[in-house]
């Protein structure tokens, strides 16, 4: 307890009078004695002197030790004063009653408050409302024990401002005996702080999802967090104290050295890919990012480490480039097959399916089996008995071990020696499973999240080819029943026009005289030109479109047999690489088969000597091409050609009548007529 300036100079001046209150004692007790001494002997009395001379220095010397010892009392009390005073806690007496009685100058300061109107307070004021209970249990407490107690609340000073302070209260008894509580008070907030920003820190690295690894500078491992050993498998104390080079990929053997020579000159290394071992021995795909660790002299004393697992990251990466490049055209492979060969290559599998249901979907059939490395045949099977009832109607269905135990029926796992499964149902575009893909191994599974996250990326898209293939192949046999249906429509066609021209040649048809006989010839090449048609569609399955290189070679056969003559006629046909459509190819057919007949009738007369006047042999040539969005129809032949006067609107022949309506009203073409070493028609028309 503190003593105030004036209790202290009462206690000096008391100490100061205590020599000369014993000096007149002394004088009263001699005074008294003084009777009784004389009759002592002259002797005694010298001897009686000596010893009160002796006794007298032995009064001073230990007045002037007592006085020494007061001098250090003295100052011993000051420097108690000081360290009561001036501690660095706040020393504070409560009453049974928790009511202040005493409290040194840094209580007051903690509290905010003037000392003296610290004293007959109560102590709770201090006491933040949200700890008051705890208060007061503490208080009672420290009031029941015999031992010191702590406790940690929040105080609040009269301004309103909180701190964190411990109290170490302990019972003690007052001068009365009364029951007494002595608490030291300090003020925490700092250092709580300090262990609230470790904790968090340690929160931070215990609960990271990258593994935080501690080493030295030569690469022995000091810490391991949690996150390390789930992406490693090892527990910290199967590596604590152990060369991170036990992590290290085959092959990487040479990366060490180079990372540490850089920590110790204090460089850092931020997001480098590379690989790592685990306990089970996967290689994984890591992000690297490690940093020297210094001291307050900046010394280097070791390294961080920050290690991100970005296995399924860069899986994503490569089924995300996959999924791109694979199944378009000019891809060069089927789909499935490629996809059954990444999914097996990437994610590590023996046996990789991919089915499509058939019927009820009750059975499956593989469309594409990626087994042991090779791609299989493809099969039908039934689905009773094997992992499809798990599977289908869920996003992901995964066996990571025990699948053959599981699925004791399913004969393709026995024969496998499958032990995990992962699986995923592919849906329809109406929402109705039509296939699934599924992932056998040998081994356990014990990571399935990457191959998930892969499955589940590809999934939509297998789900869309399939339902894609399927509809191509129901379009394939309609277009099938269709194509035979159409061919069977050109043969009827074609058969009917045959049956046409057979009717012609009847005896009786026609009457019997030159004109007639023409006239029925001319017919029939005209219903030959179309019967030709159908002919050539029926033969080329093309039902769209005419092969004019087909077409028309066959037709000037046709025609070059019914014109039979005694000078040799050559033809030239060039139509390669041109089709026409339905529509059009008629009418084209019909102005060749025309122009074709007319040269034969009237560019050759026998009076006519092709190398004489022409220098050649007599020639036809017909032309059909493609050329700036315009086809080109050329009929030409070296014969005696038309005169000058001819006009093919004005003409009277039925065959050139016929040419002129064709061309202008059918192919809205524009014709041509030149007569340059004897005559060729050019008939030009639109694509």
């Amino acid at each position: 307890m503190a003593l105030e300036p004036k209790t202290r100079k009462k206690k000096d001046t008391t100490i100061r009078e205590i020599g000369p209150l014993l000096r007149d004692d002394a004088e009263k007790r001699l005074k008294g004695s003084r009777n009784s001494s004389s009759d002592l002997k002259e002797q005694d009395k010298e001897k009686i002197i000596h010893e009160l001379q002796v006794h007298q220095i032995e009064l001073e010397m230990q007045n002037e030790a007592l006085r020494e010892a007061h001098l250090a009392l003295e100052e011993s009390w000051d420097k108690y004063i000081d360290l009561y005073e001036f501690a660095p806690l706040g020393y504070i007496t409560l009453t049974d009653k928790a009511i202040i009685s005493e409290a040194n100058l840094t209580c007051a300061t903690l509290l905010g408050v003037e000392r003296e109107n610290l004293r007959k307070a109560r102590f709770s004021k201090f006491v933040d409302e949200k700890d008051a209970i705890e208060w007061h249990q503490f208080f009672k407490k420290v009031l029941n024990q015999t031992e010191k107690l702590k406790h940690t609340l929040m105080l609040r000073r009269p301004d309103g401002s909180l701190f964190s302070a411990l109290l170490e209260g302990m019972p003690i008894r007052g001068i009365n005996g009364e029951p007494t509580v002595r608490l030291a008070i300090s003020d925490i907030t700092d250092i709580r702080h300090m262990v609230e920003v470790r904790s968090h820190l340690a929160n931070i690295v215990d609960f990271s999802n990258d593994a935080i690894i501690g080493e030295t500078l030569d690469g022995i491992i000091t810490s391991w967090n949690a996150a390390a050993e789930n992406i490693y498998g090892y527990t910290a104390a199967e590596v604590v104290g152990k060369p991170v080079s036990m992590l290290l990929a085959p092959g990487d053997r040479d990366e060490l050295p180079r990372i540490l020579a850089m920590i110790r000159v204090g460089e850092h290394i931020d997001h480098m890919e590379t690989k790592r071992r685990t306990k089970d021995g996967r290689i994984i795909d890591i992000s690297l990012t490690i940093s020297p660790i210094k001291n307050d002299e900046g010394q280097i004393l070791g390294a961080s480490a920050i290690v991100r697992d970005i296995t399924k990251r860069k899986l994503r990466d490569k089924t995300a480039t996959f999924l791109t490049q694979s199944g378009y055209p000019g891809y060069g492979g089927d789909f499935f097959n490629s996809l059954a060969r990444f999914l097996a290559e990437n994610l590590d599998m023996d046996y990789v399916c991919i089915d499509t249901f058939e019927g009820d979907s009750l059975t499956a059939r593989t469309v594409s089996v990626f087994n042991d490395g090779n791609i299989d045949l493809n099969v039908q099977y039934a689905l009773k008995d094997t992992p499809y009832g798990a599977v289908v109607g869920k996003t992901i269905c995964c066996f990571p071990r025990d699948v053959c135990q599981l699925f004791p029926n399913d004969v393709a796992l026995q024969e496998l020696k499958a032990e995990s499964y992962i699986g995923t149902t592919l849906w329809g575009s109406e929402g109705k499973p039509i296939g699934l893909i599924a992932l056998i191994s040998r081994r356990p599974l014990l990571n399935p999240e990457p191959a998930q996250a892969v499955i589940e990326l590809v999934a939509t898209r297998a789900a869309g080819e399939m339902e894609l293939r399927q509809k191509e192949e129901e379009l394939r046999k309609s277009l099938e029943e269709k194509v035979a249906l159409l061919s069977e429509i050109h043969h009827r066609v074609k058969n009917n026009l045959a049956a046409f021209i057979a009717l012609l040649s009847l005896e009786g048809s026609y009457e019997d005289s030159a004109e007639g006989k023409r006239l029925k010839r001319d017919l029939q090449n005209r219903a030959r030109s179309m019967a030709l048609i159908h002919e050539t569609i029926y033969k080329t399955r093309q039902f769209s479109s005419v092969d004019m290189g087909v077409y028309l070679p066959t037709l000037i056969e046709q025609v070059v047999a019914t014109y039979r003559s005694d000078n040799f006629i050559r033809t030239v046909v060039n139509a390669e690489g041109v089709s026409l459509d339905l529509d059009r190819s008629t009418p084209c057919g019909l102005i060749v088969n025309e122009l074709i007949t007319n040269a034969f009738k009237y560019a050759f007369p026998p009076s006519f000597d092709c190398r004489s006047v022409r220098q050649e042999t007599c020639t036809i040539w017909v032309s059909f091409t493609l050329e700036d969005g315009h086809y080109l129809l050329s009929v030409r032949d070296n014969g005696v050609g038309l005169p000058e006067t001819f006009d093919l609107a004005t003409a009277k022949s039925l065959g050139l009548k016929l040419v002129n309506f064709l061309a202008h009203h059918q192919l809205k073409a524009d014709v041509e007529i030149s007569r340059k070493d004897g005559i060729e028609f050019l008939i030009r028309f639109r694509e």
